[in-house]
């Protein structure tokens, strides 16, 4: 239950995270509330980090495990917002093996043992 309560909070925090830094690129409204937005963001951010890394450390018992959890769900998280938002396309084949290898990691860091 820590591992999902881990990962929710890391796919909302990286979330919000696109929102905060890219929603800059995205229209003319944004463009001049994107700053201020993201400043709003940071405490939000901030908390689901927090907590993210709380039970994620409950769940692996390890702070790398949770870092490389971290860092292959942002990979997971960034692409799809940007095909979304930006129709950048995330099928080329850099960014596929790239998902591939994030899958790699959450598994390795999930099943493999210490």
């Amino acid at each position: 239950m820590h591992l999902l309560i881990s990962v929710g909070l890391l796919i909302l925090c990286h979330t919000l995270i696109w929102f905060g830094t890219n929603l800059q690129l995205l229209d003319s409204w944004s463009k001049a509330k994107s700053l201020s937005l993201s400043v709003f963001l940071a405490i939000p951010i901030s908390i689901c980090s927090y907590y993210a890394t709380h039970y994620g450390f409950k769940a692996l018992g390890a702070l790398w495990s949770v870092r490389f959890l971290a860092f292959s769900l942002s990979y997971l998280v960034f692409p799809v917002l940007t095909w979304v938002y930006l129709k950048e396309s995330p099928f080329t084949l850099k960014t596929i093996i790239c998902v591939f290898l994030s899958f790699a990691m959450i598994a390795i860091q999930v099943l493999l043992p210490d």
